[in-house]
């Protein structure tokens, strides 16, 4: 994934109201906790607001085409 590149969440649940919508990647948000651990999630703006996921939700992100950011609104 690319900072900046547009998306589409193909992730339909009753949780979020993502599926079908224009996301923009922000890219890694990490976490360093005391003890060490390192967690590294990733960051999306959807509709406006900064929303976090971590990796198992990055393959429900399809980047969109070019010739299909052409008809966007």
């Amino acid at each position: 994934m690319k900072v900046g590149e547009l998306y589409r969440c193909t992730l339909r649940t009753q949780r979020t109201d993502w599926y079908n919508k224009l996301c923009v990647y922000g890219g890694e948000d990490v976490i360093n906790r005391v003890d060490g651990v390192k967690i590294i999630n990733h960051w999306f703006l959807v509709r406006g607001k900064k929303r976090l996921v971590d990796a198992s939700l990055l393959p429900w992100f399809k980047p969109i085409k070019k010739e299909e950011k052409c008809f966007q609104v």
